[in-house]
C-alpha cells in the first residue's frame, strides 16, 4: 500500500513538467498580461472567417504595424502574425511562441504583448 502511494506521488511529480505551458486564457481572452486589440480590415476578417486554420498567418497593414509598434513600444513591428482561437493557444506550448494573436470576436484580434517582436526576432526565436 505504501509503495503504491509512493509510486503515484512520484508519477504526479514527474508528470507535472509534461503539461503544456499554453497561454493563460479566461473566457476566450488572453489573461496573462497586457494585450493589444487590433481591428482587422474587411479582407483580413474575411480570410479568417472563410479560411481559418489554427496558427494561420495574417499579413498586417502598415497602419496596424504602426499601431503595434506604438502600443507595444517595439522598435520594429511584425509584418505578419499567427492567428488562433484562445483554445488553440491555451493547449499549445508557448516556449518559442512569437507574434501570436487570438481571434476573439469577428473583425478583431487580441495580441499578447509578451509575444510581439520583429519578424527577424521571431525567426531567431524558434530555438533552433
Amino acid at each position: 500500500m505504501f509503495s503504491s502511494r509512493l509510486l503515484i506521488l512520484m508519477f504526479l511529480l514527474w508528470a507535472n513538467p509534461l503539461r503544456s505551458d499554453g497561454l493563460e486564457v479566461k473566457d476566450g481572452r488572453y489573461a496573462g498580461g497586457k494585450s493589444i486589440i487590433l481591428k482587422l480590415t474587411p479582407k483580413q476578417a474575411s480570410v479568417i472567417r472563410l479560411k481559418y486554420q489554427p496558427g494561420m498567418d495574417l499579413r498586417l497593414t502598415k497602419a496596424q504595424q504602426a499601431q503595434l509598434r506604438h502600443a507595444a513600444n517595439l522598435k520594429v513591428a511584425p509584418t505578419k502574425i499567427f492567428v488562433g482561437h484562445a483554445a488553440d493557444w491555451a493547449n499549445d506550448c508557448t516556449c518559442f511562441a512569437s507574434n501570436i494573436a487570438i481571434d476573439f470576436k469577428p473583425g478583431f484580434i487580441e495580441l499578447p504583448v509578451k509575444y510581439l517582436m520583429s519578424d527577424k526576432e521571431a525567426e531567431n526565436n524558434h530555438g533552433e
